[in-house]
């Protein structure tokens, strides 16, 4: 139990730079993590990383470092990344003054830093053109309260693609939005190919799982 903290409390740290490096603002652990050290108490307990105040990140972020779970079960909506999604989207919900989408970061052991938001085109096509990285999937949970399933228009890429977007368009995108007005599928019908891109599936997971 305590190998797997370490992971987790070593992968976090590793995204508190990534991010801050990013954004170009200073991020830290939550108090969760045990090494809250900012002031904004209106996100306390919200997610796994959080920005100082008064900042516009519009997202929240969850950080899983975990073994169980694979691509492929990913792509398909199985396995222990639901779970991570699920309390995401949770802490998501959770940011009602300042509302923030939801972002998951998961890896294991030799894999890449994954992340995975709320699908947007503009977001995808800044991240395609660049040749890096990008899929787009259907993501069902299921909702044990009202006993359904809640399927999401979801945008998956490594931090690389992540990181290569102009901040601007993430802020315009999602900041002070209600994202799930457009992430969530209402309509079976209407879901997305579980992966739009021109290469197939195998030729894609090995890419993703490239290191």
């Amino acid at each position: 139990m305590g190998y797997a903290n370490d992971k987790g409390a070593r992968f976090e740290r590793k995204l508190v730079k990534l991010f801050s490096d990013y954004w170009g603002i200073d991020f830290g652990r939550s108090v969760d993590s045990g090494a809250y050290r900012g002031t904004n108490k209106e996100y306390v307990g919200l997610g796994d990383l959080q920005p100082p105040v008064n900042n516009d990140f519009p997202f929240i972020i969850e950080a899983k470092h975990h073994e169980d779970w694979s691509l492929d079960q990913v792509l398909f909506s199985k396995g222990k990344v639901k779970d991570f999604w699920k309390q995401v989207v949770s802490d998501s919900r959770g940011a009602v003054e300042i509302p923030k989408a939801p972002l998951l970061a998961f890896t294991k052991k030799y894999a890449d830093d994954y992340i995975m938001i709320p699908y947007n085109e503009k977001v995808y096509d800044s991240i395609s053109r660049q040749g890096l990285q990008v899929a787009r999937i259907a993501f069902s949970i299921d909702n044990t309260i009202k006993k359904e399933s809640l399927t999401y228009d979801l945008l998956l890429t490594n931090f690389k693609g992540f990181s290569s977007v102009d901040k601007k368009l993430y802020i315009d995108t999602f900041l002070n939005k209600d994202w799930e007005s457009f992430s969530l599928i209402q309509d079976k019908d209407s879901k997305p190919n579980p992966i739009e891109e021109k290469e197939d599936m195998d030729s894609l997971l090995n890419k993703l799982f490239e290191v």
